[in-house]
C-alpha cells in the first residue's frame, strides 16, 4: 500500500531520535541582539539565572543539568521516561526565562520556534502538557487533567499552582507533599462545605470522611484518632487513596461552581 510523506511523518515517533533533534535545535538556538550572540544556555547563565527566584543554589546550566541527571553524557546513555521528562522541563524553564529577560532590541533564531513545537508535542504524546505560571517563574509537566485545569481556573489564584502541581509527574509516591496538598484543598473544601452539601450531600460525606481518616487532617496512624484501616496500608494503596480524594475534591468543586451557573439560568428563566 502507497503512503504519502504525510502517513509516513504520522507513524509511531521514535522517542531517543526526538531526543537527539530536540537536543540539537537546543544547541542551534542563538538569540541575536546588539553586540549579542547567545546560544540559549549561554543567555540563561549570563542574563538569567541570577534574577531566577526559583534557582535556588545552582549558578550555571551545567550545575543545574549535572543536578538533574541530564548532561550530555547521560543524553548519550539514553534516558528513562522520567529523565526524558525533566530533561523537557528543564528546556521549557531556560526557554521560558531567556524569552523573558530577552532584551527588546533582540530576536530569536528561527530554530526557538521549532524548538518549542517539537518539545511540546512530545509532550502531548506522552500524554502530558505543559503549564506555565508567570508569577512562580515556573513551567511544569503535568499529567494531562481537564478537571484539574478547570478547578483551577475557578479557584483562587493563590491555590492554581498547588491545584495543578498535584500532577506533576515527580510527585508520583511522594505522600509528603500529596497530604500536604490534599490539606490545602481540604481548607478550600471547608468553606464551601456547605454550598457543596446542598447540591450533592452524598459526595460531600464521602470527601469529608477520606479527609479525616485517611492521615490526611489528623494523625489516623497512631492515638486518639488511629484507624486500623489506615494504618494497615501500603504506601501504594495510600497514594490511590489520595489521587482518589484529589479526584473528589475537583469535583466537589466543579459542581459548586456550576451551581452558581445555574442559578443564573433560573434567573433568565424566570424574566422569560
Amino acid at each position: 500500500m502507497r503512503r504519502s510523506i504525510f502517513d509516513i511523518l504520522e507513524e509511531e515517533m521514535d522517542l531517543e531520535y526526538e531526543i537527539d533533534v530536540i537536543m540539537k535545535l537546543f544547541d542551534e538556538t542563538r538569540i541575536y541582539g546588539f553586540n549579542m550572540n547567545y546560544s540559549l544556555e549561554d543567555f540563561f547563565d549570563q542574563e538569567c539565572i541570577h534574577l531566577w527566584q526559583n534557582r535556588k543554589y545552582v549558578t550555571s546550566s551545567k550545575q543545574m543539568r549535572e543536578r538533574l541527571g541530564i548532561t550530555d553524557t547521560d543524553i548519550k546513555e539514553g534516558l528513562d521516561e522520567k529523565q526524558i521528562l525533566i530533561l523537557l522541563e528543564y528546556i521549557l524553564n531556560v526557554m521560558s526565562l531567556c524569552d523573558a529577560y530577552m532584551p527588546e532590541d533582540s530576536e530569536w533564531s528561527k530554530e526557538f520556534g521549532m524548538l518549542e513545537q517539537n518539545v511540546v508535542n512530545i509532550v502531548n504524546s506522552l500524554n502530558y502538557e505543559v503549564k506555565v505560571f508567570e508569577e512562580e517563574e515556573k513551567t511544569l509537566l503535568v499529567e494531562k487533567s481537564p478537571a484539574a485545569t478547570a478547578v483551577a481556573e475557578i479557584i483562587n489564584d493563590d491555590v492554581a499552582y498547588t491545584v495543578i502541581e498535584y500532577n506533576h509527574y515527580l510527585l508520583k509516591g511522594d505522600l509528603l507533599r500529596k497530604k500536604q496538598i490534599l490539606k490545602t484543598l481540604a481548607d478550600i473544601f471547608e468553606g464551601k462545605r456547605q454550598q457543596i452539601k446542598s447540591i450533592n450531600n452524598a459526595l460531600a460525606s464521602e470527601i469529608g470522611c477520606l479527609l479525616n481518616k485517611l492521615n490526611i487532617r489528623h494523625n489516623n496512624v497512631e492515638g486518639a484518632k488511629a484507624e486500623t484501616f489506615t494504618q494497615q496500608l501500603s504506601p501504594e494503596k495510600l497514594e490511590e487513596w489520595y489521587d482518589d480524594t484529589y479526584q473528589l475534591l475537583l469535583l466537589a468543586f466543579l459542581e459548586e461552581d456550576n451551581m452558581k451557573r445555574r442559578q443564573k439560568v433560573k434567573d433568565l428563566q424566570r424574566q422569560l
